[in-house]
């Protein structure tokens, strides 16, 4: 019995830690399947031995305490989560249940189950006062500065009466994508996938960087069912504008649900959003009173979880990369695997707390997947093929370039050496790049041959380096050696916006090169801008105005800007006609226009305006679309001018 108890007190506070990892810190350290197969575990031993079950027990909560910096909100329902089930078999015993329990054989709602982070929207007299993450499930945390930011969610409804609107936000697989590029472009570490992308923009304490993050909601169901069914309900939410997943089906048969479980499956590697199963609700709310619920979950719904593309190879090795900003990354080395259709040989480790996680050694076998398709990862090694000639991963202690010691900053291990050619490697890439100076023929294998035949050192060699040298150059020949001249004559007329981005400054991506391009206007008057003067940009946070002025002061950027400009590239905007009809006049844009709010931001700058962050006294114009809110409230309070959109296009088509 001593043993047992053991077992018992070491899974509560396994599942308890899993848990804080999970809900509170947004980083779990393992798989959905083997956090049920423990939780299962638990639900075994505490049915066998009931004299054992603890207060504490993860059985008697969902998840874990709200993360501290957001206000908390007590939600009026609790948020439960769903009992999961991975086969057919356990599906069909769900359903016998439910059969067997309400003596019918009820009609089931069948959903795509999002891959996102769920959350709690109130209204009152159809306005959105209140938006909350799941947290506990009986507290959550107060968000609702970054959900007014997410498109789908209506910020006003035709609704008089109070509602209470469960959702799932996520983020598409594409803008995931787009902000790895970006954190990559800018030396931060990547985001592991879109869930947990999605789950920690929503506690953004900045809501302006959650708009950037470009999340979406499909919502799911009321807190408390208001008609006599949840199809009824969904499709009532879809008429009050409300974004409700097309898959979702009213099957009347056992059969029919295990036909849509199937063909919500068929359609996941398609979609542009991640699902990580289906899920299965009894549709009457009274069947559902009926069938009641646990502590943690409903009787009447259940989680089909779908297994993600999978496959196990060697880990050969781990290799470790300098990028252009110093930061070192450990890249697996695994036997070539083919996954979802293409192989794979490398795929990175992200840091070196990433492969203490793991648990990972060399020449272990390692499980891959791509989650959702979207970047291979290794996600465990399988401890019980090893033969004890496995070796632990060594921390990065010097420069796999220049060999220069490292200095360890939070997660990640930077090379600080000014004259490392690794940095320096990844700093020519960038600059050559398509979003930067586009220099067409400035590929990785010429820049790593000039490189190696010391013509090529920085950014500003391009413009000195003598390219009649090349002709000789194997695999060069005279027109290859004219169009890089050309493309480097060209790249010295880039606007300002361009050469600060390819500068390379920590932080500073392509749309923060443009905005800082614009509220500035030169490198002179960058250099002076405090911290201060940074923050109080749209869009730049408290740590990037740190990045920037901190790398504005090193000599390795101080000496680059120097000779980039010696060479006759621009660092200075360029001067807009004077007498721009919306010259000196500050915009802002609320509710949904015709056409994208880029295309009228893009207008209104051309014409020699300005975009604001937001309301205030001095904003000169609103210009309101449909289903405007709060902004439109506190504009018309301040006396602040407010254009529809018809009215802006005239005042702008007069110039």
């Amino acid at each position: 019995m001593e043993s047992i108890k053991k077992e018992y007190d070491r899974l509560v506070e396994e599942i308890k830690q899993h848990d804080i990892n999970y809900y509170v810190n947004d980083a779990p350290v393992i798989s959905d399947y083997d956090y049920d197969r423990l939780y299962r575990r638990l639900l075994e031993m505490e049915t066998e031995h009931p004299e054992l079950v603890r207060d504490d027990s993860p059985s008697r909560r969902v998840g874990a305490p709200p993360v501290e910096g957001l206000e908390s909100i007590r939600h009026e329902v609790r948020m439960m989560s769903l009992n999961n089930t991975y086969s057919d078999a356990e599906l069909d015993s769900f359903i016998a249940t439910v059969y067997k329990e309400t003596l019918e054989e009820p009609p089931f709602v069948v959903e795509p189950k999002i891959d996102g982070a769920s959350v709690s929207l109130v209204y009152e007299k159809g306005g959105l006062i209140s938006a909350a993450t799941r947290g506990d499930g009986a507290v959550g945390e107060d968000i609702l500065h970054n959900v007014r930011t997410i498109r789908a969610v209506p910020l006003v409804t035709e609704e008089t009466q109070r509602l209470v609107v469960r959702g799932e936000v996520y983020m598409p697989v594409e803008s995931f994508s787009k902000l790895n590029e970006k954190r990559e472009e800018e030396g931060l570490t990547l985001f592991a996938n879109p869930r947990n992308s999605a789950a920690g923009s929503l506690k953004l304490l900045d809501s302006r960087e959650c708009a950037k993050r470009n999340l979406s909601m499909f919502a799911f169901g009321l807190d408390k069912g208001q008609g006599e069914s949840h199809f009824a309900d969904l499709m009532r939410l879809k008429r009050l504008g409300f974004r409700v997943n097309d898959m979702v089906k009213l099957c009347k048969t056992a059969e029919e649900v295990k036909e849509h479980v199937a063909f919500i499956r068929s359609k996941r590697e398609s979609l542009s959003y991640e699902i990580d199963g289906a899920v299965i609700k009894v549709d009457n709310y009274r069947l559902r009173d009926r069938l009641g619920m646990t502590i943690k979950a409903p009787k009447w719904a259940i989680a089909y979880k779908y297994p993600a593309e999978q496959a196990v190879t060697k880990l050969l090795d781990v290799e470790f990369q300098v990028g252009r900003t110093g930061t070192v990354t450990p890249v697996a080395i695994l036997e070539p695997v083919k996954v979802s259709g293409s192989t794979v040989a490398r795929a990175t480790l992200h840091n070196m707390d990433e492969v203490e996680r793991l648990g990972i050694r060399i020449g272990d076998y390692v499980s891959l997947e791509k989650g959702g398709d979207v970047i291979p990862k290794v996600t465990g090694a399988l401890a019980e093929r090893r033969t004890g000639e496995e070796r632990a991963v060594p921390l990065p202690e010097n420069c796999p370039v220049c060999h220069h010691k490292l200095v360890r900053e939070d997660v990640a291990f930077r090379c600080v050496n000014p004259e490392c050619t690794g940095t320096a490697r990844g700093a020519l890439r960038h600059f050559t790049a398509r979003n930067a100076m586009d220099i067409r023929g400035f590929g990785e294998s010429l820049i790593d041959r000039l490189m190696d035949l010391g013509m090529l050192k920085t950014p500003a060699d391009i413009y000195t380096m003598d390219y009649n040298s090349l002709r000789t150059m194997e695999g060069l020949g005279n027109k290859s050696v004219d169009n890089l001249t050309a493309a480097v004559e060209e790249s010295r007329s880039k606007p300002f916006e361009k050469v600060l981005f390819a500068v390379g400054l920590p932080s500073v991506g392509v749309r923060t090169a443009e905005i800082l391009a614009q509220e500035f206007g030169s490198i002179d008057r960058l250099k002076t801008a405090t911290e201060e003067e940074l923050t109080a940009v749209y869009s730049i946070g408290a740590l990037v105005a740190q990045d920037i002025t901190e790398a504005l002061r090193q000599p390795k950027y101080i000496n680059l800007i120097n000779s980039l400009r010696e060479a006759g590239l621009r660092f200075e905007a360029e001067k807009k006609d004077a007498g721009g009809i919306f010259e000196g006049q500050t915009f802002l844009i609320t509710g949904t226009l015709s056409r994208p709010r880029a295309d009228f931001e893009e207008l209104i700058k051309n014409l020699g305006g300005k975009i604001a962050s937001g309301v205030s006294k001095n904003l000169s114009y609103l210009i309101a679309g449909e289903k405007a809110g709060s902004k439109l409230e506190k504009a018309e309070k301040l006396g602040v001018r407010v254009l529809t959109e018809d009215e802006f296009m005239n005042m702008a088509e007069r110039s």
